[in-house]
């Protein structure tokens, strides 16, 4: 697939020391790449934009992001992570390149890990919610499969003010 904007091109992605888990470095890379062309497309001033008065504003949405990947992570998956007071963007009304280079700097801060991971690692059994263990494996493909509904609600977002789906969008 090729994006007009690439935040963490393929030169960036880290050899997994066990090439059979190659495919979920890159998975990771090219996902993370996926969720910021959705966040590139919404304009600044659409941010605290609420596509149904029962959903959240956008900007919420991404916040939700950051937080929520960070915990996941760092308490599911086992990656180490950066203090809590480190994710989001200063301000009171942060711009979307804000929020996509905390992103992307927290992505590319995990991909040497998932790189580093053996067998071993990878079919470590974890915990995950309500009490259930998974192996880490697992885990990781949840964590993709909600970072997909993430970047479906984005979307959404988008179509309801009316906004084409292209390189960055445009005010409405």
């Amino acid at each position: 697939m090729k994006y007009h904007f690439i935040a963490i091109p393929d030169s960036e992605v880290p050899q997994a020391i066990e090439p059979v888990f190659q495919h979920v470095v890159t998975t990771y890379a090219s996902e993370t790449n996926k969720t910021v062309s959705v966040w590139r497309a919404v304009p600044d001033g659409l941010l605290d934009f609420k596509p149904h008065e029962k959903t959240n504003p956008i900007r919420t949405i991404m916040v939700h992001q950051l937080l929520s990947e960070r915990r996941f992570f760092a308490q599911f998956v086992g990656t180490e992570e950066p203090p809590v007071e480190e994710l989001l963007p200063t301000g009171d009304k942060p711009t979307v390149a804000a929020y996509i280079e905390k992103y992307v700097w927290l992505a590319k801060r995990r991909l040497p890990q998932l790189a580093k991971g053996t067998t071993f690692w990878w079919l470590e059994v974890r915990p995950f919610f309500g009490g259930l263990k998974r192996e880490r494996i697992w885990v990781f493909w949840r964590r993709v499969l909600h970072t997909c509904h993430h970047r479906t609600r984005h979307f959404r977002g988008l179509a309801k003010v009316g906004e084409k789906w292209s390189r960055g969008g445009s005010n409405p």
